[in-house]
């Protein structure tokens, strides 16, 4: 237990250990479901080619993109920082922050190319192959989904002992749905 002074001449205890519940998890699988139900609408509309999906259904796959090519942390990503914020370097948790980081940066970029590959211009001449479309739209939702599952064991791993038993069986319950469509 770390002992700091505090103003007034009074001493802190801070333990820089607090346990984590369940509901501290909620911005993350949020961010989670939000990416699920999208990678499940990638899905249909891959497996709706070499058709052309309807223009509004392009324009809301185009916006829910959009939310992930913004390169800014999503709010579960700054959570995942938060919980696990350490001011020594542990190198197990800077692997496996960073690799998140790293994977939510590959969402983002991919997600652009797809919204310039579903671009009605881009749909309408046929810029990319519907094959090539299919493989961008499978790539996206299958590495999406184990990414999921990969952050999920993260939380487990940096959680450890600090995740209550609801937080833990809520973690456990949704990996073992990350592999299922919704």
């Amino acid at each position: 237990m770390n002992i700091e002074k505090a103003p007034d001449n009074l001493v802190a205890f801070r333990s820089g250990w607090h346990m984590i519940g369940e509901l501290e998890l909620v911005p993350i699988m949020t961010d989670h479901a939000h990416l699920a139900a999208l990678c499940d609408r990638l899905e249909k509309l891959a497996d709706g080619l070499p058709g052309l999906p309807r223009p509004a259904l392009v324009d809301d796959v185009c916006a829910d993109l959009g939310t992930l090519s913004s390169h800014l942390p999503r709010g579960g990503r700054r959570l995942v920082e938060q919980l696990f914020a350490r001011p020594t370097a542990e190198p197990l948790r800077t692997i496996l922050l960073e690799r998140i980081g790293r994977q939510h940066l590959v969402e983002a970029i991919a997600a652009e190319d797809i919204a310039a590959a579903l671009r009605p211009l881009n749909c309408a001449t046929r810029a990319f192959s519907a094959e090539a479309l299919g493989y961008m739209l499978r790539s996206f939702f299958e590495v999406a989904r184990a990414d999921m599952a990969f952050e999920t064991l993260a939380l487990l791993t940096l959680g450890g002992n600090r995740l209550t038993n609801e937080a833990n069986a809520f973690l456990v319950g949704r990996l073992s749905g990350c592999g299922s469509r919704s």
